[in-house]
């Protein structure tokens, strides 16, 4: 009878997934539809389009093999059952001994194989095109993938799902820096696994820029058919692992009763909701982006996936249940991840941006050290930072580009991918040489004179890397940052000097802004290259 039910209960699963996959690609777009203040087409026109694709006669190419023709079911058994097994309202399934992590990155990888080689087998360059960018992007994701794979299973001691969903509904997890640079990196990746914007544009057919559809073109009927339910449920498949992963909040354990799974089932439906409606918004309030800058983006979620792994090795070493370590540790891993934000960015305005961000994030981390300290100076600090480095300076710098006339790119001395990899083994020094130097002292400013010191060098670093002295600037002031950061976590500095070091910075940036605007006007350029030549330094 315990048999009947497990299985009754993993069949449910299964039907579960393969009902709600259509209907999920549907409500987004639907979602960008009414955000977009059109209409849109019914919740579910993805079933009327399958089963009028599976009504149709199937076409094949005269050169097409008899792979092409059984490629289709061996992609979609593929993605069935990766999509199966992962918890959605219960945990402990029949077949949940085989839910691991390592398993579903195998089965996801296959049928990608397979329909990278159904693009190949007819021989047209649309195919051709399409699978050599499909198997770019993978070679991409799957390291990025693998990396939150390592993160989870240090945290929760294991990679099967079940295992880490009961986990991270436990009250022990707390706030935790390399969870949260994990959800980033999966996110990352889940965007470009399913070619959503802004790697792909599932709903246009550019010849220069489509991937996955590139692969499909000669695909017609059923097996049509059976390829876009299979992207319906790869979709569907990394919303509800996001979902089991980091909101296992309404997953039933092993044993529940039939209302129990009922609401379990609810819970569910609605996290489809909320990651559907997000899809949506994220995907109509971004543009799409070249296909040249793939390579990067998924660098940026293989860099922060590294630097969440290191963290997650500290944190194990360090772990505590104390909630304010939590939040500090949280808030100082943040600036660190905005450091490599700033890092990434390749246009002024938008650097200018996540500045603002970096330094918006350093005032509520200041606050909160002041809250944990009781000191009440440091809420000055605080309101110094937000005030100043989260407002004025920012907009000063965005009236200097607009009155001087920049070209909106930054240039670099190297790319971004070398220079977040440099950044990342300066995270990693930092880590080992602070925290070992740093041995017996309090944990909480442990942890945050290693963040310091790695925003300090990651803001040297793109002081370095850049050649636009204002990308330059944003990087001193993002190196001022943490010194603040390293000064309010060691419980060392004055009030005095922390608003004579915040008017100091304030000084300083006046002054570069008139020597940016006399620079200009002499050379006609604040391009650190072009003023080198200028001196006769460089021919």
């Amino acid at each position: 009878m315990v048999l009947i039910r497990d299985l009754a209960i993993q069949g449910a699963q299964m039907l579960l997934v393969l009902a709600l996959a259509p209907l999920f690609t549907g409500f987004v777009r639907k979602v960008k539809a009414r955000l977009l203040r059109r209409q849109g087409p019914p919740l579910i026109q993805p079933y009327l389009d399958l089963v009028r694709l599976a009504r149709k006669e199937v076409v094949l190419a005269d050169s097409a093999s008899w792979l092409f023709r059984v490629i289709p079911y061996l992609v979609f058994a593929a993605t069935w059952v990766a999509a199966s097994l992962i918890p959605t309202f219960r945990t402990g399934l029949l077949f949940s001994w085989s839910a691991d992590l390592i398993a579903i990155i195998a089965l996801l990888g296959s049928a990608r194989f397979f329909l990278a080689l159904a693009g190949m087998d007819v021989g047209t360059s649309f195919g051709g095109i399409g699978s050599s960018r499909e198997v770019m992007i993978a070679s991409l994701a799957e390291p990025a993938m693998l990396m939150v794979v390592f993160t989870l299973a240090l945290i929760a001691g294991s990679t099967q799902l079940s295992t880490i969903a009961e986990f991270m509904a436990s009250p022990q997890v707390g706030l935790r820096v390399s969870l949260g640079l994990g959800l980033l990196g999966l996110v990352m990746v889940a965007v470009a696994e399913n070619g959503r914007i802004p790697i792909d544009n599932p709903a246009t057919h550019l010849e220069l820029t489509m991937v996955h559809e590139a692969m499909v073109l000669e695909y017609s009927g059923r097996h049509l058919a059976l390829i876009e339910l299979s992207s319906a449920l790869k979709l569907l498949l990394y919303v509800s692992l996001l979902a089991c992963l980091f909101a296992p909040w309404g997953i039933e354990s092993a044993g529940a009763a039939v209302p129990a799974l009922a609401i379990g089932i609810g819970a569910y439906v609605g996290k489809l909701a909320v990651g559907g409606f997000l899809l949506g918004l994220f995907e109509t309030s971004i543009a799409k982006m070249r296909v040249f800058r793939v390579p990067e983006f998924l660098g940026a979620a293989f860099d922060a996936r590294v630097a969440g792994n290191i963290a997650a090795l500290r944190v194990w070493e360090l772990l505590m249940s104390r909630i304010d370590f939590d939040i500090a540790h949280l808030l100082a891993g943040t600036l660190v991840l905005i450091s490599f934000l700033e890092l990434y960015q390749d246009r002024l305005y938008a650097l200018l941006n996540v500045y603002a961000a970096h330094a918006f994030v350093l005032a509520a981390s200041v606050a909160w050290q002041a809250f944990v300290q009781d000191a009440p100076h440091l809420y000055v600090t605080a309101a110094i930072a937000l005030v100043f480095k989260a407002i004025v300076i920012p907009v000063t710098l965005h009236r200097i580009i607009v009155r001087l006339g920049i070209h909106r790119e930054i240039e670099k001395v190297v790319g971004v991918g070398t220079a977040m990899l440099a950044g990342m083994s300066l995270v990693a020094l930092s880590m080992v040489v602070m925290l070992r130097v740093t041995h017996g002292a309090d944990p909480l400013a442990r942890e945050d004179l290693a963040f310091a010191l790695s925003v300090v060098l990651l803001g040297l670093l793109m002081m370095v890397t850049r050649r636009n002295a204002v990308s330059q600037v944003v990087g001193f002031m993002s190196l001022e940052n943490g010194l603040v950061l390293a000064a309010t976590g060691a419980k060392g500095m004055p009030l005095v000097v922390e608003i004579s070091v915040a008017f100091s910075i304030l000084i300083a940036l006046i002054v570069i802004g008139i020597f940016l605007f006399r620079i200009r006007e002499r050379f006609d350029t604040v391009d650190v290259q072009a003023l080198d030549r200028y001196r006769g330094e460089r021919r």
